[in-house]
């Protein structure tokens, strides 16, 4: 089975006037381009590592394709420049992965963006 993985983790502070910039992703975690498999495994947090820990127990047969991971810690509103830099490694990493049985995309549910306060509610195919 071949499976995307994606994290998207930020919670959102709405009365901060201090948006939170790619820079605070980096700082706390914002991994692409490369194999952050075992960074999640050894923290053991979140929903990203239960997931791993259920596929594994299960022994299931995955291919995992790693596509993005970014930890924005908690601040104010999500940049709209960090928000396009997502939604450009998503896109650019689904096509590199086609064909798939499916996606996994963790998604904190706290989030807003500058331009819209549902963060995970927009897709990454298609403009804010």
């Amino acid at each position: 089975m071949r499976i995307d993985i994606a994290q998207v983790r930020q919670e959102t502070n709405t009365f901060s006037p201090v948006a939170c910039t790619l820079g605070e992703f980096k700082q706390h975690g914002l991994y692409y381009n490369t194999n952050f498999l075992d960074e999640i495994k050894s923290r053991g947090e979140g929903e990203m590592s239960g997931f791993l820990d259920a596929a594994e127990e299960e022994k299931l047969d995955i291919e995992f394709f790693l596509i993005l991971r970014a930890y924005g810690g908690a601040a104010g509103r999500v940049e709209t420049k960090a928000l396009k830099f997502f939604e450009e490694k998503l896109v650019e990493g689904l096509k590199k992965t086609l064909p798939l049985d499916g996606m996994y995309f963790a998604l904190h549910g706290a989030a807003n963006a500058q331009e819209n306060n549902d963060l995970e509610g927009l897709s990454p195919l298609s403009s804010p």
